[in-house]
């Protein structure tokens, strides 16, 4: 098994209405983010390996 990376936001998009949305930068959703990197071994099987989090600018509210 090998490992695969991703990159945000290149490689975070999500479909709409048919469409394509890419995902914001950072700069546009400032705040707290959560990133959780996980071992997948099917479609609905997987386990979270690691959980960290960091601000990406001022916090909202």
């Amino acid at each position: 098994m090998e490992w695969k990376s991703v990159t945000y936001p290149d490689d975070f998009s999500m479909r709409l209405n048919g469409k394509t949305v890419k995902a914001p930068p950072l700069s546009q959703d400032p705040g707290g983010w959560t990133v959780v990197f996980r071992h997948a071994v099917s479609d609905t099987e997987h386990t979270t390996l690691v959980c960290d989090g960091f601000d990406s600018g001022p916090q909202k509210g």
